[in-house]
């Protein structure tokens, strides 16, 4: 669990990227740790990011967008490689955005990641190609 310390710096660190009304965590953090941001596009669509922070920093945190986000035919999206995606589940779509983890990344690193995958899932919603096409996988 995140030690009280590292939590305000992290979220010190995060006014760099985001004004402190676009970001947060919720209200029972030591129960139940999760961290949200408000993230909107180059293409002005407005998503929010949620982070369970429940091992962090010594475990990965799960990376999702709330919602279920759809494919080009309408589907939702689904387990694929391609689409750095881990699937739909809980009204939540899960992205795929590290392979190793380290305890010494910080949250506005998770959020960088997170917004660059939503800029590749909105090229992919407009031109066809895959996520993969924009992003490598790390």
């Amino acid at each position: 669990m995140i030690n009280p310390v590292r939590l305000v710096d992290e979220l010190n660190g995060m006014l760099d990227y985001l004004p402190p009304d676009k970001f947060g965590i919720n209200d029972d953090f030591w129960r139940h740790p999760l961290f949200r941001a408000t993230v909107e596009t180059s293409n002005n669509r407005k998503y929010y990011l949620e982070s369970d922070l429940s091992g962090y920093p010594e475990a990965m945190p799960s990376l999702c967008v709330l919602g279920e986000l759809q494919r080009r035919d309408g589907r939702k999206l689904d387990v694929s490689s391609a689409m750095h995606c881990l699937g739909c589940r809980d009204g939540r779509t899960y992205i795929c955005y590290l392979r190793i983890w380290r305890p010494d990344f910080h949250l506005f690193e998770l959020f960088l990641k997170g917004n660059l995958w939503l800029e590749a899932y909105e090229a992919y919603l407009q031109t066809g190609n895959p996520i993969d096409h924009y992003l490598r996988h790390q």
